[in-house]
């Protein structure tokens, strides 16, 4: 079996929650590999699928003539209530997003929250601003690490243990470079904010991402987005980890953006499903 291997909790949680009741979950696939029809095939055993942009034999699928199509199709199948929630996947992030809003008419237009769960073995963690356009500010930055807190303490019930990551250590060359010094103030002043509030945040590991997973930190706070995401990408593709969920916030309807290289679309499948039979979250 594919799942014969070792889990962390938080997949063996969204397994047992998938299990609840089998849902209708749409997946955006447009060049199909062996490995990713495999999985999706793994996922049929939890959830009824829809696969929106190519056909597959054995699977109910809406072939289209182009991803953008796909995208369409994808967003009115969830928005008119015929899935209970999808999985981008393969389309476009920023159209399909783009898309959703347009037919939907929700969503805060200059913000784009969401939160990226990644596993390996036993080992998990949550991380915030892993998009090239995330933290570029203060506000930003505080905005997306509070609903990172809020979706793990709302949704999952999990008080975090937060690690707030840095672009200089202290005892480096600290004010010789305007952008490096610019973004570390930034994160200084969340640390603060954070540990005011009664948080365990953890600053001590400045550019060390990969202490802050050994020590088992839940919500991993990226100095900035383009960091964020050039780190989780290479977990993801290089490092053997596997992306386990991306839900968007705040979209009026369930909507995961795992990414579209990610070719282990299981995982992102079920939890979706999981998050559904939750009932939470899709404000």
């Amino acid at each position: 079996s594919y799942l014969d291997y070792r889990m962390s909790e938080i997949q063996k949680r969204f397994l047992q929650e998938a299990r609840m009741r089998r849902r209708k979950i749409a997946v955006g696939i447009v060049k199909p590999t062996d490995e990713l029809v495999d999985r999706l095939w793994d996922a049929q055993g939890y959830a009824d699928l829809t696969v929106v942009g190519t056909k597959l034999e054995g699977l109910n699928c809406i072939p289209t003539k182009d991803d953008e199509e796909a995208s369409r199709i994808i967003c009115e199948l969830a928005y008119k209530k015929e899935v209970d929630g999808f999985c981008r996947a393969q389309l476009k992030d920023s159209f399909t997003h783009k898309v959703w809003r347009e037919i939907t008419g929700k969503g805060e237009s200059d913000k784009k929250p969401f939160i990226f769960f990644g596993a390996k073995d036993e080992r998990w963690f949550a991380a915030v601003s892993v998009s090239n356009y995330n933290a570029l500010d203060l506000e930003s930055k505080r905005y997306e690490i509070d609903e990172g807190i809020k979706f793990l303490e709302n949704e999952l019930d999990i008080r975090p243990k937060i690690a707030i990551l840095s672009t200089r250590r202290l005892s480096g060359r600290v004010g010789e470079f305007g952008p490096i010094e610019e973004i570390a103030q930034r994160c200084a002043t969340i640390d603060d904010e954070l540990k005011k509030r009664g948080y365990e945040v953890h600053d001590e590991y400045y550019i060390n991402y990969e202490q802050a997973i050994k020590e088992g930190c839940t919500l991993i706070c990226p100095s900035v987005g383009m960091i964020g995401n050039t780190w989780a990408k290479a977990l993801v593709y290089t490092g053997g980890w596997e992306n386990i969920f991306t839900p968007y916030f705040h979209e009026g309807g369930y909507y995961d953006s795992t990414p579209r290289n990610n070719t282990n679309i299981f995982w992102a499948i079920i939890s979706c499903a999981a998050w559904v039979n939750r009932g939470r979250g899709n404000d």
